[in-house]
């Protein structure tokens, strides 16, 4: 459950803007909204909760799609990952610089075996969302490109994106916002494919930047 913080939300306390782009900007599926009326000594609360038209379904379509890959369930998951995808693709026109809706859509595209619409998109989320313009969430395109080079082949390009992401600090795609770390890559199972790499090896026998 992700709930965004009160001061987060002040600046529409008073601003009668559209909710859809309210929830945009934030980043939520829902807004609950409500008044406070009082009447002598009896006080009246209505709230409401408003679900916000937001990619997040497909969002979780893609991640169960993993969790079924991981439980063996792959059929399951090209189904998860089908439907990810088209509930995704139709908020991109909308929202094309969004790079984290790019990063979702290049993962669905991974696991559906599509290579070239992975590679672009996690290269198009980079572009949306460079480390020069936010240090902070910058690099989630650039992990999100290391997934994609690993599990679709492009060894060189995933080992040189993780060397970059073990030596800096960031807001991480997964794990409650953690960065990938040594200890995390040797669990995660979209870094399979690097296992018996040496440069891999040497990576996750790494001490995590403090």
């Amino acid at each position: 459950l992700k709930v965004i913080s009160r001061t987060s939300t002040q600046h529409y306390k008073s601003a009668p803007e559209n909710l859809r782009d309210i929830a945009r900007q934030l980043g939520v599926a829902y807004i609950v909204e409500g008044s406070v009326q009082k009447s002598g000594d009896a006080v009246r609360v209505n709230v409401q909760l408003i679900k916000s038209l937001s990619y997040f379904n497909g969002e979780l379509r893609l991640w169960l799609g993993w969790t079924q890959e991981v439980a063996g369930d792959h059929v399951a998951a090209q189904q998860s990952w089908r439907q990810a995808r088209g509930e995704l693709e139709s908020f991109l026109k909308e929202q094309p610089e969004n790079y984290l809706l790019i990063g979702d859509l290049a993962l669905t595209n991974m696991g559906l075996g599509d290579k070239a619409a992975a590679l672009a998109l996690s290269e198009r989320a980079m572009a949306a969302n460079p480390i020069e313009k936010d240090a902070l969430t910058g690099p989630i395109p650039i992990e999100i490109f290391a997934r994609v080079a690993a599990c679709m082949g492009e060894s060189d390009r995933a080992i040189a994106a993780l060397q970059e992401l073990l030596s800096i600090p960031y807001a991480g795609l997964v794990a409650l916002g953690s960065p990938l770390t040594p200890a995390l890559l040797r669990l995660d199972p979209m870094f399979d494919p690097l296992r018996k790499d040496p440069r891999f090896q040497k990576l996750v026998a790494s001490s995590a930047p403090r």
